[in-house]
C-alpha cells in the first residue's frame, strides 16, 4: 500500500500516476548571483508538479500564491510568501490553487551551465539518491 512508503517514495508513485496523462510546460526562469542560483518557477491554477530529488539542503520558497504541498518536511497548504528549508533527499508534489511562483536557492559558486548545475544538485528518483547517499563518491566526496 502506498501509506507503507516513505513520503518521498509516495510522491515518485503520484509523479508515476501523472505522467501517464498529458504534460504541461512550466515556465522556469533561471538567476545568479554572488554564488547564489535561483530557479524560480511559475505554474497554473490547477496544475499538479512533482519535484526532483535535491541532493543538497537549500532554501525553497513559495513567493506568490497558494498551493497545496506534500513531502518529507514540509506538507499543507500555504499562501506565499513562505520559506521553507529543504533537505537532501526532499521530493514534493504539489497542486496549484491558482497562479504560483516557488523558487529554490542554491549555493552553487561559479556554475553556472543548467545541465551542470541539474546533475550537481538533483536526481531523477529516489533510488537514484540513495544510491548517491550510500556511495558518496559518485558525487566526488569521501566516504
Amino acid at each position: 500500500m502506498i501509506e507503507e512508503l516513505s513520503p518521498a517514495l509516495q510522491v515518485q508513485a503520484v509523479e508515476n500516476i501523472i505522467k501517464e496523462y498529458p504534460q504541461v510546460e512550466i515556465e522556469t526562469h533561471h538567476y545568479f548571483g554572488g554564488g547564489v542560483y535561483e530557479r524560480e518557477i511559475l505554474v497554473k491554477p490547477g496544475t499538479i508538479i512533482t519535484g526532483k530529488v535535491h541532493l543538497t539542503e537549500h532554501l525553497a520558497k513559495l513567493v506568490k500564491g497558494t498551493m497545496t504541498i506534500y513531502g518529507d518536511h514540509e506538507s499543507g497548504t500555504f499562501t506565499g510568501p513562505v520559506t521553507f528549508v529543504s533537505k537532501p533527499g526532499a521530493k514534493r508534489v504539489g497542486y496549484a490553487h491558482d497562479d504560483v511562483v516557488f523558487s529554490t536557492f542554491h549555493s552553487v559558486g561559479d556554475e553556472v551551465s543548467i545541465e551542470a548545475l541539474d546533475k550537481m544538485l538533483v536526481v531523477d528518483t529516489v533510488e537514484q539518491y540513495q544510491l548517491i547517499r550510500d556511495t558518496p563518491e559518485l558525487l566526488g566526496e569521501e566516504k
